[in-house]
């Protein structure tokens, strides 16, 4: 399968999917609305029950599309949306008015960046020849255009961003690769979401996600590949 058809097979557009809408009245009533790709709110709702909390979402991409906190934030949550798209920024700050949005690309070093922008929205992603976020590039299609981007670390965006004394209940990355590069920006002993959400391609039970988070006190919670979610345990 190439990059094409599995990105038609998440959005629904090579029509397998029925739209919900076309449910009869008494079968949407029993339905469990989730907008995230692979159930990670629904997920988290059942987690943190009926508390109310405060996210940071790294790689953010759209304020519903495939979001993992829209549901939190329909429930009351309110965070900071990170995101090196400029054009996603627009969507958030008009859809997500009690949140802190900002246009960042964040890694684990600071350096100068091309960040690539595609027609499908969720490929966005820093243009790197190395590592894992390298390994889809020969299936990537051509960027409709590029900006270039300093990066900042994650220790020194929630530094910047997060208001004084607030707790990070839930920390979510998606960067197309890059997820590990973020989670090893951040300052552990300043910064321990209670959750942290990621995606992992990788088929190996223990892999490098799993351990780096492992060493840091935090256990796998939720596994519907590739979307892993990891909770503190100290």
């Amino acid at each position: 399968m190439n990059l094409q058809s599995f990105i038609s097979r998440l959005t629904g557009r090579n029509g397998g999917f029925r739209p919900a809408g076309s449910l009869p009245r008494s079968d949407l009533k029993h339905a469990n609305l989730s907008f995230a790709q692979f159930g990670e709110d629904l997920a988290l709702l059942r987690y943190f029950d009926q508390r109310q909390g405060f996210y940071v979402d790294v790689g953010a991409h759209h304020p519903v599309r495939f979001s993992n906190t829209y549901l939190l934030y329909q429930r009351g949550w309110c965070g900071i949306n990170v995101d090196a798209n400029p054009d996603a920024l627009e969507l958030f700050r008009s859809g997500r008015p009690r949140d802190i949005n900002v246009q960042a690309a964040v890694s684990d070093v600071v350096q100068d960046v091309e960040f690539n922008l595609y027609e499908e929205s969720a490929l966005c992603r820093i243009a790197v020849q190395n590592g894992p976020g390298a390994e889809t590039n020969p299936r990537m299609p051509t960027p409709l255009r590029k900006i270039k981007l300093t990066t900042t670390t994650l220790a020194q965006l929630l530094s910047d961003k997060l208001p004084p004394g607030q707790k990070v209940d839930f920390l979510n990355i998606d960067c197309e690769g890059h997820d590990l590069a973020v989670l090893a920006s951040n300052d552990w002993n300043r910064f321990r979401p209670e959750v942290v959400a990621v995606e992992d391609w990788k088929a190996s039970s223990q892999t490098r996600m799993d351990e780096f988070l492992r060493q840091r006190g935090y256990e796998l919670v939720f596994l519907q590949k590739p979307a892993k979610l990891y909770a503190c345990t100290n």
